[in-house]
């Protein structure tokens, strides 16, 4: 197996389309919603803390994580919406409803909180009745078909390719100081990377371990076994 990236039909920049959308069908019982939402964010808050905890010898984590939308919203305005609240957009769904993934510039989702709160109170912010949940992302929505497919065993030492989200250079480039180091630390390295305007790829040689390690990594989005060849 190759080492090395040779994937052009990732480096393709794609224009993307804003969805449209607009008012917002009620939510019958905000408050209920509010109360729900509110604990997950604060659960999603202490796992990133363990994580900051854990990671601290190589790297200062990035706060990445989902909500689902239930209704369409038009994307820009959307957007705004959320930066308003200390959060900014990684992926947006495509169709406008479904998974965004999200990252925190507030840390501590303090904005994001007291918002959702205020809508559970009085209805302010009408721009969560599209919301229906926020999560973390599950490392098994994050494993590659073709690994699912073959699953890696105790003992290989396969290569792999790492999807990392495109967060903003200086994150992008934080992040993987740290991973470069975090790999080595446990006998594997980053053999080869492609980065564009969209698209952040590493193929990487490493154990069985520390894949069971890096699949929890929220900066990753997906891993998988390369592409064959011919």
């Amino acid at each position: 197996m190759s080492e090395h990236l040779v994937l052009p039909f990732y480096i393709e920049t794609f224009e993307r389309k804003l969805t449209g959308g607009g008012g917002f069908i009620r939510r019958e019982d905000s408050k209920q919603f509010s109360d729900v939402q509110v604990h997950k964010l604060y659960s999603i808050k202490d796992d990133f803390k363990k994580d900051k905890d854990r990671l601290k010898p190589f790297f200062d984590p990035n706060l990445i994580f989902k909500l689902e939308l239930g209704q369409k919203v038009e994307e820009q305005s959307f957007i705004e919406f959320l930066d308003r609240n200390g959060i900014r957009v990684i992926s947006p769904s495509p169709s406008g409803t479904g998974y965004w993934v999200l990252l925190a510039e507030d840390e501590d989702l303090n904005e994001l909180t007291r918002r959702l709160v205020e809508y559970g109170e009085k209805e302010k912010y009408k721009e969560f009745h599209a919301i229906e949940s926020f999560d973390n992302i599950p490392p098994d929505e994050k494993i590659g078909d073709q690994l699912k497919q073959f699953p890696l065993k105790e003992g290989q030492e396969p290569y792999l390719d790492i999807e990392i989200w495109r967060m903003e250079d200086s994150r992008l480039e934080g992040f993987l100081k740290g991973f470069r180091e975090l790999l080595i630390s446990q006998n594997g390295k980053v053999t080869d990377q492609i980065i564009s305007e969209n698209l952040c790829l590493l193929r990487a040689k490493i154990k069985q371990n520390t894949f069971n390690e890096i699949i929890n990594l929220r900066e990753i989005t997906k891993i998988d076994l390369p592409p064959s060849t011919l």
